[in-house]
């Protein structure tokens, strides 16, 4: 085959699966984000869904090695693979729904067996059959391309690169231009369409080349294939392949939880995370794929390359407690502005990601030339099984096991640790590498001993600062704001890096401050706010029985609700280290933990509520704030249809919501959204200048007789009320701001609702974050308002 015809063949097979890892990616953003509306978005639920994701296209790869020698025609193949799953996507959203029907009894159970499996078989059910196809394509078309030209090394780091780099522009794509113009559905139908785009241009262009493999020609396929080594070695280049995607997940796993805390949890911040790792993959194999097939014994290169990694992954925890001061010098060039916090999330990802990224993306195709046998293929195949297996296996252990244990310093030290150590001793056993390697080795373990005693700095201090969260405050202060005179030290009381979160409580001086990823969620300077969320259900209408509480915070707003002693009181938490840091909170919150109706539920909230049987006559959901992915979910109108059916007849929802950091469509979609499923939503204010707004929403309305008196509260009631300054009758009812006419009139005003399928607020909201709050709220609710009798 000529060489101009062969690089038109390969250019051809290059932009399908660019295309296609394109399409691929955002079929797995929307997939992943209907599983976690169905399963929930704790720790166990993610990791689960990610899993099952992993091990199809580990299992597809295997099965594509096997199938891809006996194959004729393997773009033929890979473009009928490609239409199946453009098909397969069609139907999904349909069996999501046929998933979430026959698993429903198991999830409504909030058993920690019947959920996992309910999870995992779910998930596996509707995943393995796209995610095989998925995962076959590369072997198939590596197979194909070595027959044409045996370059194996070239096509392996081609096309793992290029499919890569298609995933990178299906990261971007999927955020920034099809979620916010399409929504999720037609998103599905849009990365479908890349899929099917792909697939049709092979089958149409390459469908008829080569239209059987004779045997020279797979012989020459063969030949591609450099030799491996003996048995033993293959199966080190198996194992050690399957650490690096074990450690590869870790690192993605603690560098996105590190940089959440400081670049925020927006999905803009997740994006920008996503990207930068996947770029840093796609170069890296990109970078290699000329002289992979030079190397005449790839182990000493491929020993290397884990001490590289091992030596740019592990310098990382050293970065950690440098990023708040760099988020800030980020935004202080960019200005205070939405679209600064997306830079400065891109510049940290890269920052932190791209150096170990692109030795991992280097090392795809040097574990291809290590573990060779026979077929291209089924080399392939070894390599792309152990490594997603052992991606699969260290998300896993990540956040269940490494993070809760170590914490998030430590695991990054333990991974490269490992790396180090793996490199090192291949070095050391290999009998080929010059002697020179082998004083390599030797640093290669003495860096894995150095991570475990030189000091990273602390951490912990400086990452909870939050700087993505009040960065204007950061600076005024100017980075060395600690340094000032006369500024009170932030002292840290309690820190735990834990299953879903990282949560620290401070005393700044002025009393307690709960932080969750740097964010404070819970203070005491929040006092009036958190009595009010715990009160105002208990207080106004009909006195409940059987309360819900959706995120317990500092423990004030539960605390609230206990004091009229509920006949059962449900706390629904999702990071169990709120739990524990909330009793430095005990002397405030009136200790609801050790109330005898208590019962508390590690889960997330929304889950909770779309799956339970229980019914409830109040729920009070105070999430954290709606631009925050995961807690987003809280605000559209399919949560609170999910509430009014936990809810009895004439039951109530207590909705938090903030007006600071949103515009005016932002707030008025959450309005329209509840007001579409409760018929009588009440909206509250501690004072007329105050941002946090409290919706009361119920199937009936409030008339006179539903208006609390002073003095017929409990005595414990009013003491809670009189420490945030409400001391009568009067008082209790110039909280109310807007009655249910006023409040359907405002939602009227809405461009947009939020939903789950628009996700109108998650993507709107992170662009305004630092605008300054508008007066107009105030205006529009007036000053008080009267319930008609």
């Amino acid at each position: 085959m000529a060489t101009r015809a062969e690089a038109r063949l390969l250019g051809v097979v290059a932009a399908c699966f660019l295309l296609s890892g394109a399409g691929s990616l955002v079929l797995e953003t929307v997939w992943q984000r209907e599983l976690r509306l169905l399963f929930g978005s704790s720790t166990l639920a993610v990791s689960t869904i990610l899993v099952t994701y992993m091990l199809g296209l580990g299992l597809g790869s295997l099965l594509g090695g096997r199938l891809s020698s006996r194959m004729a025609n393997g773009v033929r193949v890979y473009g009928w693979l490609e239409l199946g799953v453009a098909l397969y996507a069609l139907a999904v959203p349909l069996m999501i729904r046929g998933v979430g029907h026959a698993a429903g009894g198991a999830l409504a159970s909030f058993s920690f067996w019947p959920v996992t499996l309910a999870r995992f078989f779910g998930s596996l059910a509707l995943m393995l059959v796209p995610t095989l196809a998925m995962g076959a394509t590369l072997p198939v078309l590596v197979e194909t391309c070595t027959s044409w030209r045996p370059a194996f090394g070239r096509h392996v780091g081609l096309l793992y690169g290029i499919n890569t780099a298609g995933a990178v522009l299906g990261v971007l794509t999927a955020t920034f231009v099809l979620f916010p113009r399409l929504g999720l559905a037609w998103s599905n139908r849009a990365g479908a369409a890349l899929d099917a785009v792909a697939g049709m241009t092979a089958l149409a262009l390459l469908g008829g080349v080569s239209g059987t493999r004779s045997r020279q020609a797979r012989a020459e396929g063969d030949a591609g294939v450099p030799p491996g080594g003996n048995r033993g070695w293959f199966w080190v280049g198996v194992v050690s392949y399957g650490l690096v995607g074990f450690t590869a997940l870790v690192y993605e796993v603690a560098w996105t939880r590190v940089l959440s805390m400081t670049a925020g949890s927006s999905i803009y911040a997740f994006a920008a995370m996503l990207t930068a790792f996947l770029a840093g993959i796609a170069l890296g194999s990109l970078a290699v794929r000329r002289w992979a097939d030079r190397l005449s014994d790839p182990w000493p290169v491929y020993g290397v390359a884990l001490i590289g990694l091992g030596v740019t992954a592990g310098a990382t925890e050293f970065l950690f407690p440098m990023l708040p001061d760099a988020y800030v010098a980020v935004l202080e060039r960019a200005g205070l502005a939405g679209r600064s916090m997306v830079v400065a999330g891109f510049v940290l990802s890269a920052a932190v990601m791209l150096p170990a990224t692109l030795v991992l993306g280097a090392l795809f195709p040097l574990a291809c030339r290590v573990v060779a046998r026979s077929g291209a293929g089924r080399t392939v195949a070894a390599a792309y099984f152990s490594n997603t297996l052992g991606s699969a296996s260290g998300a896993f252990a990540a956040g269940f096991l490494l993070v809760p244990w170590l914490g998030l310093r430590n695991t990054v030290a333990a991974a490269a640790a490992a790396n180090l150590l793996c490199g090192a001793s291949i070095l050391a056993a290999r009998r080929t590498p010059a002697r020179a390697l082998r004083p390599l080795a030797a640093a290669g373990a003495a860096a894995a001993l150095a991570l475990w005693v030189v000091p990273a700095g602390d951490a912990a201090a400086e990452l909870t600062r939050g700087v993505y969260y009040v960065p204007e405050n950061e600076i005024d202060f100017g980075i060395e704001r600690e340094k000032l005179e006369g500024v009170p030290g932030d002292r840290i009381l309690f820190y735990r890096d834990g299953l879903a979160a990282t949560v620290s409580v401070h005393d700044t001086g002025g009393g307690l401050n709960l932080r969750v990823n740097g964010k404070p969620d819970a203070s005491i300077w929040d006092m009036s706010t958190q009595v009010l969320i715990g009160q105002i259900p208990m207080v106004f209408g009909r006195r409940p029985e059987d309360v819900l509480v959706i995120g317990y915070g500092s423990g004030i707003s539960a605390g609230a609700a206990a004091l009229h002693r509920p006949r059962r009181l449900d706390i629904v938490e999702i990071e169990g280290a709120v739990l524990e840091a909330a009793r430095l909170f005990d002397a405030h919150n009136h200790r609801p933990l050790d109330r005898p109706f208590t019962r508390v539920i590690v889960e997330d909230g929304r889950n909770y509520v779309a799956h339970t049987k229980r019914r409830y006559d109040a729920i009070i959901s105070e999430p954290s704030n709606p631009w925050m992915s995961g807690a987003s979910n809280l605000f559209t109108r399919e949560f609170f249809r999910e509430a009014r059916r936990a809810l009895r007849p004439g039951g109530k929802l207590l909705q938090w919501i903030h007006f600071y950091g949103m515009d005016e469509p932002t707030v008025l979609s959450v309005f329209r959204a509840i007001t579409d499923e409760f018929p009588h939503v009440y909206g509250f204010l501690y004072t007329a200048e105050d941002t946090d707004f409290l919706m009361l929403a119920t199937d009936r309305p409030l008339g006179p007789d539903d208006l609390p008196r002073w003095e017929r509260l409990d005595p414990e009631v009013r003491a809670d009320f009189d420490r945030i300054g409400i001391g009568s009758t009067e008082e209790l009812w110039s909280l109310l701001r807007a009655d249910d006419r006023r409040m359907a009139e405002l939602a009227a005003r809405a461009s947009a609702e939020n939903t789950d399928d628009s996700m109108y607020v998650e993507l709107r909201a992170p662009w305004s974050i630092y605008a300054p709050e508008d007066a107009r709220w105030r205006r529009m609710l007036g000053r008080t308002a009267s319930i008609a009798g």
